[in-house]
């Protein structure tokens, strides 16, 4: 399976095993790599798209 994969498929896999993101927030950073400083990450306000759930409640 190694041969069969493209080194960028082992780079995405790698970053997403090391930061523990999602696809689509690593997509976000790397198109604002600003957020890097030094080796931390650092997410604006703005940044996280991710509504909470809320859990309905339900009455008998």
């Amino acid at each position: 399976m190694q041969e069969k994969t493209g080194i960028g498929t082992k780079k995405i896999c790698t970053s997403l095993l090391v930061t523990g993101m999602r696809y689509s927030e690593l997509e976000r950073f790397r198109e604002n790599q600003n957020w890097l400083e030094g080796q931390f990450i650092y997410l604006p306000r703005g940044s996280m798209l991710k509504v909470k759930a809320k859990q309905k409640e339900f009455i008998l």
